[in-house]
């Protein structure tokens, strides 16, 4: 039985034109730079460094580009970078021939500033702000000299992969560069510390020592050094888990979410982190789909360039399994999905009902890492730790969870600041493979687009984590309508079972769960019917648009639909457009869709991969790709949220 029961009909409409989000107040305070006195040329300015922010900062470049500090005679730090504004961390970025190279945010945030300011100054510049969940503070990025700021506009929610500029030489500037600052929010205004000449509102502080924040870079989380040269990962995907040989066979999908062609440089690391292969996607067209195969007798990773407006997934088969790969953009990403020094993961099984857990962790770094692994039972307890195990560059290691039958596992490196990606698999002599990354942080709300209870044979359950380390309490809705509702005490990882909990309905739903006292959790959901299972993590948040580079129909048996889900409290139109793998649009569903209700479309192409693109109107909406085949292959994941909007 498969999980699609009929074919929707077809309606064309012209797409809908995404509707921005009104920003709260809060997001959109933002304060001028405040004229300091005179500095004295030559000498030191004390107080214009800035302590390390919790906030996990990118470089504001494209993958694969190497920058210098400072080399325009301006710093950054407690050293000779002195200009009117005694910025709080400011710093110049130069390399040869970056005129229009593309500027990109330092880390999610809105968009609290763009003009061009007339006069001598910043020129062109845009602020951004950013809030760090944990701490709940906010600091503002500044970007400045760029060659104009028509790319974002005041309220856009943007993503640390979002082409927000280009680099130019507007305002007072002796050559082409960036112009990058940095300020925490105080006292309702974002402005700098300073040691003497401070603006009325600043209170007077002692210089700090040379401590910018930390920025991601090919090396990991590094304190930037004047003059130094950096290669930034930001927009980078990672795959995990890939495997090949042994009947195994992996493919990548790579789709080009932008308006232009790009070419994507794929670097495949075995699990001894070697580069063993590299292959590319050139030219790739416009909402078109590159299909790779990973190198003969491989198991390892892969990195994508060019990515700072990709999406990507890997199928891996045997003829007999099947699983998905969603690919991580570098840095904590929207909806919890990223890399970072930390990696959650709700749910590992060992000898569950003949299920059986493996976890991948893969090193990001060109340099070796340590990592430790914290094993949960359902009830939060800590079961099985392994404790600083070394993995060398880029390489890296499965091995197979023991020690307790259902729980959580959370990795990370041993320095909390080396990024990782980490995985689990799940499989079932028995049944099929379910795969899926790990999260970052996770988010007050995680919502699981498609859930089942007794539906053609389907039945869902879904396990939810902490991440906080103290005790958690879960409100948690089902049902089409989102009406059913109980609460969950959270202390590790606990998983609800929906086709055994009478509290639900019979059918098709939707999970959302959201969470007291703004703690954050992650969430991941888990399918079966006879041999058939899927699985995938929520995404925690939602988007205004979605892709899916990876949708079969009507071929080798596969069958395949979409879920879109409406988390929000008010209704959206939401279009589905599905290409060919060459980019041509051939198909186009519009619909709306109510307020924390579901609808499943089931590809209306005959054969072939296809990839799809869902937009919503005015909430933002989350997805996710159900694929069945007739000899009980499964393979279900989570639609990448947009990351950038042009080109």
């Amino acid at each position: 039985m498969s999980i699609q029961l009929h074919k929707h009909a077809a309606f064309h409409f012209g797409l809908i034109t995404v509707m921005l989000i009104s920003a709260s107040p809060l997001d959109l305070w933002y304060s001028t730079a405040y004229a300091q006195g005179p500095c004295s040329t030559g000498t030191t300015n004390p107080g214009t460094e800035a302590p390390t922010s919790s906030l996990e900062l990118q470089m504001p470049f494209i993958a694969g580009e190497a920058w210098v500090v400072g080399a325009a005679g301006s710093f950054y730090g407690n050293n000779l970078h002195c200009n009117p504004y005694n910025d709080y961390y400011a710093t110049d970025w130069n390399r040869a021939g970056d005129y229009g190279a593309a500027v990109l945010p330092v880390a999610h945030g809105q968009v609290s500033y763009a003009n061009c300011d007339p006069g001598p100054g910043y020129g062109c510049n845009i602020k951004i702000n950013h809030l760090v969940s944990r701490t709940g503070d906010y600091y503002q990025s500044h970007y400045a000299h760029l060659i104009n700021v028509d790319k974002v506009s005041v309220g856009l929610q943007v993503s640390s992969s979002h082409l927000i500029a280009l680099v130019g030489e507007t305002g007072t500037t002796g050559g082409v560069h960036l112009h990058f600052g940095y300020r925490r929010l105080d006292g309702g205004a974002y402005r700098s510390l300073c040691a003497s000449n401070c603006d009325a509102l600043a209170t007077p502080q002692a210089p700090q020592g040379h401590q910018p924040s930390r920025m991601l870079t090919d090396t990991g989380q590094t304190g930037l050094a004047d003059f130094g040269t950096y290669t930034s990962v930001n927009g980078r995907l990672y795959l995990s888990d890939l495997r090949t040989g042994s009947g195994w066979g992996t493919t990548l999908y790579v789709r080009n979410n932008g308006t232009v062609p790009r070419n994507v440089s794929i670097r495949y690391y075995n699990a001894a982190g070697t580069n063993v292969s590299t292959s590319s996607c050139s030219n790739l067209a416009p909402s078109a789909t590159c299909s790779q195969a990973a190198p003969a007798s491989f198991q390892g990773a892969a990195h994508l360039d060019g990515a700072e407006n990709l999406s990507a997934v890997a199928i891996v088969d045997n003829g007999t399994r099947s699983y998905a790969i969603e690919a991580v953009p570098s840095g904590t990403s929207h909806g919890g999905l990223g890399t970072s020094a930390r990696s959650y993961i709700p749910s590992n099984l060992v000898n569950y009902y003949g299920w059986n857990s493996t976890l991948t962790v893969h090193n990001l770094n060109p340099g070796g890492v340590t990592f430790n692994a914290q094993l949960y039972d359902d009830a939060g307890v800590l079961v099985n730790w392994l404790s600083n195990v070394p993995l060398g560059p880029r390489a890296s290691h499965t091995f197979s969870l023991n020690g307790t039958a259902r729980g959580s596992v959370r990795v990370m490196s041993a320095d909390y600041t080396k990024p990782i990606v980490a995985g689990v698999r799940h499989e079932n002599a028995g049944a099929d493979t379910i795969a899926y990354v790990g999260a970052t942080e996770g988010g007050a709300g995680n919502f699981a687009a498609s859930l089942f209870k007794d539906y053609w044979g389907w039945n869902s359950s879904s396990s939810t984590q902490e991440t906080y380390d103290v005790a958690t309490t879960v409100n948690a809705y089902y049902s089409p309508s989102g009406s059913e509702s109980f609460n969950l005490n959270l202390a590790g990882g606990p998983e609800i079972y929906l086709g055994a909990s009478q509290v639900f309905p019979t059918g098709q739903g939707a999970g959302r769960y959201l969470v007291s006292s703004n703690r954050r959790v992650t969430t991941a959901a888990h399918h079966a019917q006879g041999f058939w299972a899927l699985g995938y993590p929520a995404l925690s948040g939602g988007a205004y648009g979605l892709y899916l580079p990876w949708i079969i129909d009507g071929t080798g048996g596969w069958e395949a639909s979409v879920t879109v889900f409406n988390p929000g409290a008010t209704a959206t139109w939401v279009v589905l457009s599905e290409y060919e793998a060459a980019g041509t649009p051939v198909y186009t569903y519009v619909f709306q869709l109510p307020a924390r209700q579901s609808r499943e479309v089931y590809s209306q192409l005959v054969a072939g991969v296809h990839s799809i693109y869902v937009e919503a109107q005015s909430a933002p909406v989350v997805a996710v790709a159900h694929a069945t085949n007739s000899n009980g292959r499964g393979i279900g994941y989570t639609a990448v949220p947009v990351r950038a909007f042009a080109p």
